[in-house]
């Protein structure tokens, strides 16, 4: 479960509209949709910036940031291999 999924689950709870938490949070209700469903990986001041709107309890805010940043690189961040750095000696 990443923090999106989390995020909406707060956001049905206190029976908010995507559109109504992105007006509350000044955040485009594009984006909004985009975390919640994992196509774009928000930041932790991001998850604590909804979180305070959402009026989530203290104790649960911890569980949105580990979520947040349990989730694994994207397939395309790849490291780059020997063969591709630059020289040292030039």
């Amino acid at each position: 479960m990443h923090a999106g999924d989390l995020i909406r689950e707060w956001r049905q709870r206190r029976r908010l509209s995507q559109l109504d938490l992105a007006i509350a949070a000044n955040v485009s209700s594009r984006h909004l949709s985009f975390v919640e469903t994992g196509r774009s990986r928000p930041t932790s001041e991001m998850i604590l910036h909804l979180a305070e709107h959402l009026d989530v309890p203290l104790r649960d805010r911890n569980a949105l940031l580990l979520a947040g940043a349990s989730r694994p690189p994207t397939p395309n961040a790849a490291w780059p291999s020997p063969s591709s750095r630059p020289s040292a000696t030039r």
